[in-house]
């Protein structure tokens, strides 16, 4: 390029340097003081005659009338570092440049055409109303006449223009006749630029230009119809960004809130008025023979002193100044090249061109150049966003993105008439007689389109339909033309709703011949339903290549200087030539559609491509080095030839609900080698009985190896094995394991609980249970189970989908409930200590810690509570203590073998107790009721399959305790307690049925349990007796029997499921019986308490230790006296 070197690294911290081009010859006046009058430079010198003109900073030129402040109309230069405004004049010009030879402009200060209007409200809402200006017609600077102004127009990064009007410029080039020179010389704004008004423009260039056009500033436009660069003229030279370009005529920036039926405004009380389209940040509709440059700007390294840096070799370094951003806030293309039906030529930005010269830079040689970011935002609903798009032009060289491209949109449930637009969202778009050799993008592009999310679900029950997305990165209209694209970056298209499509690269030219992937390529799509329920319908395209007529190659590889993996994700759509798929290393997952033709499929190095083939020609297939085929449906594939070498992996599907599997077809060979394995994959539960399916039928089939091919890793829900039908045909033969047998015998080596659920084998033939008919109903949950290679991951995924069936929510109610009983009897010890005042209220914080390990393949679990228990007595008869007391306590039990988010149970407890004491001989009673509270969100992860389950329930519970004991003095201080309790609880839950995702929600009967403990203690302590306080601590061992403990009994069904014909049904019912607690135990624990005669406090810690399960509860009691 012919200036962006020199222009790109020049400093313009001093207006001395910019002002370098004044003429000797020429007088020189400076403008001192405030003024009111016209300054012309033809006049201003001794005299009247013609001078240079510098306005000091100290100095203000007031445009008080439709004319300009200052006109350079004469061969001078002009100097601005003073301020030139006006306030609320129509038709104001803050500089006027008028043609001729030998003139320059040189601005380090600020223009401001500004207008005393503020928008007010007129609709009693929040919103101001109206346009964003009143006055019209203003102009910061404007280069006029009938020829052109021979000069430099130099705008430093301390000058600033401001203008406030419609209709209005902040510079307007628009001398000449179109066609014409109105500038010859170099345009540079560094500073800022701002407008404000419909339809105005920040910097305007109309007519041509022979230099260079640079930006290194900020230029911001804000109205309907604004602009914040257009080019309509011709530039012989360049055109450079490395600042920043911005338009919007949206009222607020920011995309707010949508309010619904609430009191609140939000984004559904905008009208038309908020809501103004701008124009382009930058439009171009003339050549630009040096090019395009959306640029980096670097500077000369400085120290601290001023001085130049250099490297050890003493090259020059440079430090990152600016960088180009570009954004649209609207419908407009944030950058617009089009020449409007008249082609337009772009040259290259490179100004070496010569690759044997040293300066050479590959990375120059195009004609568009993006270094830094350009970003069109929709922000609103239906407003379509497009970040860069081009027709009518031709660019030398192609396009080249290093930079980051995105384009954002939202879409309405319902349709607006606030826009036209759909809410599409597209990065690059190639139009009619746009023609690029190629496209090279070693930066990001991203199209992401979304539903209003908000709006969608604000009331969850009323969902709205619906509405088709559409995304794409790069997109090749019918009429452009490009013949290579090089992707080394990562190119996106994403949708987020329940419908539509995502394209990453479309070519509807049928021009594209190669396509190069060392980087990513994907299409992607998620839901807007953050819950999972709503169904989705994507169509997720990487690469649609459809409308050519002749062959494409795509090519993916490892890129050397970078050590991830290349990636397509989306499916793959070729023409009706001879197209070739040639993959040496990351993965590709989609469909592909190779059209017609005779084609090719080549994966090698490791590639990894998981998806569906369809081809309606010959297709030659080879798979070596390591590389894996997974195929995506289950089809017959012709194929003229197959080789999967000995280092490999084909994975054909098994589709067991049509009874049919991926087959390789050929008149010809296929060739499995020695050391080649086949996995198959499952899309469904193939049935219960023994079934064969054809997968490969060949003229002339070449097995290396049948004993190995089978090798790899199969489902484990299956036996598998590999043989042949006959000499030329190759079957996979599917047995179902039997539950109960072990993974010795060939079966599934489920534990008694979970075999309960699964189903069973009587009299040889299989019988579903629960579980089965939920997989069999539930194509994803039962694909998701199927493809489980690995025994333990079998069954982690197998207990997900299972109900709590453990005993966990009873253990933590005795728990919670045991807690509440040790603070009562911790209570009535310490009343004991205070005879004399033995009356008091009490409270108590107490918390605890569980633990089971395994159990067979499913039981295990964990989780942590804390509580309150409080309570209020008196001495009463023979009893120093009767009262009541209340509880509280909260637990989180944690699924150690599966991914469930927590189960949270809660206790609230009431009760009464009685102490009694005689001679050293104690005796309490207790007994209370309570109401439990269960909650449990069950999050089913298993493989591709997501779901979750939401589930609410509650029981009532009784207990009761008693417990008896002899305290032995030992001596003065020491004392020796031995005692024996008895401790019952009963708990009903009553029944629930889950909300949430179809396939695991279950419907779990009510169940009933009781559990009944005898604990005997010797607790040995001591007692430290002050003035008026005591210190008592003491150590406790003792043995727990639980007499009453029957296994928890659980009994459900799976619930909504649906059959073949669409009817919903509940499955089978299935009951699980856990595993026995283990009933014996030792407790270990210790107390620590203090107190006086009016209060007291205590730390009490014990241990229930048993085979496979520990308890530790942790009390702090305080009581008070009165």
């Amino acid at each position: 390029m012919r200036h962006f070197k020199t222009l790109a690294l020049r400093s313009t911290a001093t207006a001395a340097l910019l002002g370098a081009l004044s003429f000797s010859a020429a007088a020189q006046v400076s403008v001192t003081d405030d003024t009111s009058e016209q300054i012309l430079t033809s006049t201003a010198g001794a005299n009247g005659a013609p001078s240079d003109v510098t306005v000091d900073a100290s100095a203000t030129v007031t445009v008080d009338s439709s004319r300009a402040g200052v006109v350079v109309d004469s061969d001078n230069a002009l100097i601005l570092d003073g301020i030139v405004t006006s306030d609320g004049v129509n038709g104001s010009t803050g500089v006027e440049l008028q043609g001729g030879d030998n003139r320059s402009y040189t601005q380090t200060g600020s223009i401001r055409l500004i207008e005393d209007f503020e928008p007010t409200d007129t609709d009693d809402d929040p919103f101001t109303d109206g346009g964003f200006a009143e006055g019209e017609g203003r102009t910061g600077i404007l280069i006029s006449g009938a020829s052109p102004f021979r000069g430099n127009v130099e705008l430093a990064s301390t000058s600033s223009i401001t203008v406030e009007g419609n209709d209005s410029f902040g510079i307007n080039l628009a001398n000449t006749p179109m066609m014409t020179e109105g500038l010859t010389g170099n345009l540079l704004t560094e500073g800022q630029i701002s407008v404000v008004g419909d339809r105005s423009i920040g910097a305007n260039l109309a007519s041509n230009v022979i230099g260079d056009v640079t930006n290194n500033g900020s230029i911001t436009a804000r109205g309907t119809d604004s602009q914040a660069y257009a080019v309509s003229g011709d530039i012989q030279g360049g055109f450079a960004t490395s600042g920043t370009l911005s338009s919007s005529g949206f009222r607020f920036a920011q995309r707010p809130n949508f309010s619904g039926s609430d009191n609140s405004f939000g984004r559904d009380d905008l009208t038309a008025e908020d809501l103004g389209n701008a124009g382009s940040a930058l439009s171009i509709s003339g050549d630009v023979s040096g090019g395009i440059l959306l640029s980096q700007r670097f500077v000369e390294t400085v120290d601290a002193d001023g001085n130049l840096v250099t490297n050890d070799e003493g090259e020059q370094l440079f430090t990152l100044a600016s960088t180009s951003t570009i954004s649209q806030f609207g419908s407009a293309p944030a950058v617009l090249i089009n020449g409007n039906g008249d082609p337009i030529a772009v040259g290259i930005v490179a100004e070496i061109t010569d690759p044997n010269d040293a300066d050479f830079d590959e990375n120059l040689q195009y004609g568009f150049i993006n270094q830094g970011s350009v970003s069109a935002s929709g922000i609103y609903d239906d407003f379509d966003a497009t970040a860069i798009s081009v027709a009518n032009v031709t660019f030398e060289g192609g396009i080249r993105n290093s930079g980051n491209l995105s384009a954002t949109t939202f879409r309405a449930p319902n349709a607006t008439d606030l826009t036209d637009g759909d809410g599409v969202a597209r990065v690059l778009v190639l139009g009619d007689q746009a023609i690029a050799d190629r496209i090279n993008n070693a930066g990001v592009m991203i199209a992401s389109a979304s539903e209003a999310i908000d709006e969608i679900y604000f009331d969850r029950a009323n969902i709205v339909a619906p509405q088709s997305l559409l995304a794409i990165g790069i997109d090749i209209g019918e009429g452009a033309s490009v013949t290579d694209l090089i992707n080394t970056g990562a190119i996106t298209a994403l949708i987020t709703g329940r419908d539509g499509t995502a394209v990453a690269i479309r070519d509807a030219s049928g021009t594209l011949r190669t396509l190069s992937n060392t980087g990513a390529i994907a299409a992607l799509g998620t839901s807007s339903d953050t819950l999972g329920v709503e169904e989705t319908s994507f169509d997720l395209i990487a690469i649609d290549l459809s409308a050519a007529t002749v062959g494409a190659t795509l090519t993916q590889s490892q890129n050397p200087d970078v050590t991830s993996a290349p990636l397509i994700r989306g499916d793959l759509r070729f023409g009706s030539g001879d197209d070739s798929l040639i993959a040496s290393a990351g993965s590709i997952t989609g469909d592909v559609d190779f059209g017609g033709g005779a084609d090719t499929l080549t994966l090698s190095g490791g590639t990894v491509f998981t998806g569906a083939i369809q081809n309606t020609d010959s297709l030659a297939l080879s798979v070596t080095g390591g590389s894996t085929l997974a195929l995506g449906s289950a089809d017959e594939i012709q194929v003229s030839s197959a080789l999967i070498d000995s280092t490999s992996v084909f994975r054909p599907v098994i589709n067991g609900a049509t009874g049919t599997a991926s087959t390789l077809t050929s008149t010809g060979d296929i060739t499995f080698e020695a050391g080649s394995t086949i996995n198959p994959i499952l899309n469904s539960i193939v049935g219960t009985n023994t079934l064969s399916y054809t997968l490969a039928n060949a003229g002339n089939l070449t097995i290396g190896d049948l004993t190995s091919l089978g090798a790899g890793d199969s489902p484990f829900l299956y036996r598998t094995s590999l043989g042949l039908a006959d000499d030329n045909t190759l079957v996979v033969t599917l047995d179902l394991r039997n539950p109960t047998e072990s993974i010795e015998a060939g079966g599934l080596g489920l534990d008694q609980v979970q075999a309960a659920a699964f189903g069973q084998v009587v009299d040889g033939v299989f019988q579903n249970g629960a579980v089965m008919e939920a997989l069999a109903s539930t194509a994803t949950l039962g694909n998701a189970f199927s493809n489980i290679t690995d025994a333990n991951d079998f069954y982690a995924a197998y207990n997900q989908i299972l109900p709590e069936f453990s005993g966990a929510a009873h253990q933590f109610v005795l728990a919670n409930v045991d807690g509440a009983v040790g603070a009562v009897g911790n209570h009535l010890d310490a009343t004991r200590r205070s005879p004399d005042k033995p009356g008091g209220a009490w409270i108590q914080e107490f918390f605890y810690f569980a633990d089971r390990e395994r159990a067979g393949n499913s039981e295990q679990y964990r989780g942590t509570g804390f509580g309150f228990a409080g309570g209020i007595d008196t001495s009463f008869g023979p009893f120093h203590a009767v009262g009541v007391n209340a509880g509280f306590a909260s637990t989180e039990v944690e699924d150690v073998v599966g991914i469930d988010d927590p189960l949270d149970v809660k206790t609230y407890q009431l009760g009464a107790y009685a102490g009694y004491e005689s001679n050293g001989f104690n005796f309490d009673v207790f007994g209370g009721v309570g109401h439990n509270e269960f909650e449990q969100n069950r999050r089913v992860i298993v493989g591709d399959f997501g779901g979750v389950a939401n589930a609410d329930w509650s029981g009532l519970h009784a207990n009761g305790a008693v417990r008896a004991g002899y305290t032995l003095p030992i001596s003065e201080k020491f004392w020796a307690r031995p005692s024996l309790s008895v401790d019952y609880l009963y708990l009903n839950e009553y029944g629930h049925t889950d909300s949430g995702t179809q396939g695991i929600r279950l419907r779990v009967d009510g169940r009933r349990t009781e559990t009944a403990a005898a604990t005997a203690m010797l607790n040995v302590g001591a007692k430290f007796q002050g003035k008026r306080t005591w210190l008592r601590p003491s150590v406790r061992v003792g043995y727990r029997n639980e007499f009453i403990s029957d296994p928890t009994e659980t009994s459900f069904r799976f619930t909504g499921l649906q059959n073949a014909d669409g009817e919903l049904f509940d499955s089978e019912l299935a009951r699980l019986r856990a595993f026995a607690m283990p009933d014996q135990g030792i407790i270990l624990g210790f107390t620590m308490a203090a107190g006086s005669q009016y209060s007291s406090i205590g730390f009490d810690f014990d241990s229930d230790i048993r085979d496979g399960f520990i308890r530790h509860t942790g009390r702090v009691v305080i009581r008070l006296l009165f």
